[in-house]
């Protein structure tokens, strides 16, 4: 609800201990959905998630996005190997869900 993206549900399911696909999931169950999100702008890790009619449409009181503490700037040795640092930064937001960043431009190191 955060972020206000659309997708389709592909599969709904729990884990015991392997997927086992459901027809839905109640409040109060643990499980997993496939949507074919592609990066983390589009959801965010304890955001509220609602299927159907508008009036259902309820965050779960609670929700705070990351705030993050530890603040670095990172730059490529070689101004030709940006393009692979920000990939590499990308993946690397996959498993840690807490990782933002910025790009900046500084004029002495560059990207």
């Amino acid at each position: 609800m955060s972020t206000n993206t659309v997708v389709d549900i592909l599969e709904v399911g729990c884990f015991q201990p392997e997927y086992k696909p459901l027809a839905s999931l109640r409040s109060g169950e643990i499980g997993y959905i496939v949507t074919g999100i592609k990066t983390l702008q589009e959801a965010r890790v304890g955001d509220t998630i609602f299927a159907g009619a508008e009036e259902y449409k309820h965050p779960i009181p609670g929700f705070q996005k990351v705030v993050p503490y530890v603040f670095a700037g990172v730059y490529p040795v070689d101004t030709e190997d940006y393009n692979q640092l920000k990939t590499d930064i990308e993946k690397l937001k996959m498993s840690d869900s807490s990782l933002t960043n910025e790009h900046e431009v500084s004029p002495a190191l560059g990207h």
